[in-house]
């Protein structure tokens, strides 16, 4: 037996333990309890953010002569010529009906391999009534990230609180399982502090550095305060530099272990930035699985997708970059056998304008999104590609705006349920997830 091969068994064997293998002490140490959650076995769901509203028309595009036609009608000089189109055939539709962006050779691999899928035309659709309809500050990119997000507009402005967020305060098993390596966001930020999401670096825990030489005696004098003085400021100061010392330290030593260091030589993830992100989330994925979490969520943000100008160069450059890392990223979860245990999709605050402004495309609602892993039921595209046709009703008035025919909360409730989320409990995790008819989309196995 390869060496490989060993580890992979050995890393599947740990996968089986049971909660005595937790390395307690560890950010992700749990206590069981009953929540009504499944949380056997080990899920993971990577949640990247393309930042800014993804012009996802010119990402998943129509590839018959017809279709085609009316998209570059529409696109005028942003419309990507067909012959460097990458055909797919989606289950159920005709051969080559639609197509990938040149640079989506991963994900096209992936789709092709039945382990990524679509999901189409899809947006905000909750009004601050709390029924379906057009939401709030459409052109926001804060509000509509907060929309996505939180899904509840409702009370964005007053609580700041996220889907997943949700999920982890309903079950203690749950505690710490949330990492972020672009600071806090509303996604994974709950009610209770132990739903807060860890906070890591590109490359890892940040480092906790004491003050500056000129300064210690000011950081010595906190200390002194703390102990002898009745000072809660102080005190309080005082605890949660010594506590975020003492997580920090905890998580760099789980992520990297002579085991995890080991099972990471075999793997090779790009030199970029969202690759170097990658090779992290691979860590705490392993770190996690190692010590027996249940569940663990990773966000990570790609900004640059608010293209107003010099659209097709930088969007070109932002998915080169985005399918290098995702394919390698899915090659490595392969390879240790932990493919089926992690999905991956993507969100953007808003689509864009099927219009153009000369080299760019302005703020639009809905848009394309996917969705990757072995668990993936994929090959397909969910929900309804838009008819960009003159008169369609997909397309708002002259302004050349998407309007969704999936909802946010269709897509988070499919994940949700994935995750181990029974339908009963969604509409704790998801607030108008009632307002929908169809909870599950489908594009996930059971």
């Amino acid at each position: 037996m390869s060496k490989l091969k060993q580890r992979r068994k050995f890393l599947k064997q740990l996968c089986g333990l049971s909660g005595g293998a937790v390395l307690m002490g560890t950010p992700w140490a749990y206590a069981r309890a009953d929540s009504g959650l499944d949380t056997s076995g080990h899920k993971v769901l990577v949640h990247i953010d393309l930042s800014g509203g993804n012009d996802s028309t010119n990402m998943l595009v129509p590839n018959t002569a017809a279709a085609y036609e009316r998209y570059a009608f529409l696109r005028k000089d942003l419309a990507l010529p067909k012959d460097q189109l990458l055909a797919i055939t989606p289950k159920g539709m005709s051969l080559g009906e639609y197509a990938l962006h040149p640079k989506l050779k991963g994900v096209q691999a992936l789709f092709n391999e039945g382990h990524a899928a679509f999901v189409a035309n899809m947006g905000t659709m909750v009004d601050l009534n709390g029924t379906v309809g057009s939401p709030p500050k459409r052109g926001s990119h804060s509000n509509q990230s907060r929309f996505w997000q939180g899904v509840d507009p409702t009370r964005a402005a007053v609580e700041k609180v996220g889907w997943v967020g949700r999920i982890a305060d309903l079950d203690s098993n749950l505690s710490g399982m949330s990492t972020s390596l672009d600071g806090k966001n509303i996604w994974q930020s709950g009610r209770q502090s132990i739903s807060a999401p860890n906070i890591l670096a590109d490359s890892g825990p940040v480092k906790f550095h004491d003050a500056e030489e000129d300064m210690q005696h000011v950081a010595d004098a906190i200390a002194a305060d703390a102990l002898y003085d009745d000072n809660l400021l102080v005190s309080e100061l005082s605890r949660y530099r010594g506590n975020a010392r003492s997580s920090l330290e905890a998580l760099d030593q789980a992520m990297n272990t002579p085991f995890i260091n080991e099972l990471m030589q075999d793997l090779s993830l790009p030199n970029t930035k969202l690759g170097i992100r990658f090779t992290t989330i691979l860590r705490g994925i392993l770190a996690g699985t190692t010590s027996g979490v249940p569940r663990q969520t990773f966000y990570l943000r790609q900004g640059g997708y608010d293209t107003h100008t010099a659209q097709l160069a930088r969007q070109e450059s932002l998915y080169e970059e985005l399918d290098t890392a995702l394919y390698a990223f899915q090659t490595a979860l392969h390879k240790l056998g932990l493919a089926d245990q992690v999905t991956t999709f993507t969100s953007s605050e808003f689509g864009r304008k099927t219009l153009t402004n000369g080299t760019g495309t302005g703020h639009g609602w809905g848009g394309h999104q996917m969705i990757i892993g072995a668990a993936v039921n994929g090959g397909q595209i969910y929900g309804a590609m838009p008819d960009l046709s003159e008169g369609s009703t997909d397309l708002e008035g002259d302004l050349g705006v998407l309007v969704p025919t999936t909802a946010v909360e269709q897509y988070a409730a499919t994940l949700a349920q994935w995750f181990g989320v029974p339908e009963y409990l969604l509409p704790k995790v998801l607030p108008h997830i009632d307002q929908f008819s169809v909870k599950n989309l489908g594009f996930m196995s059971v």
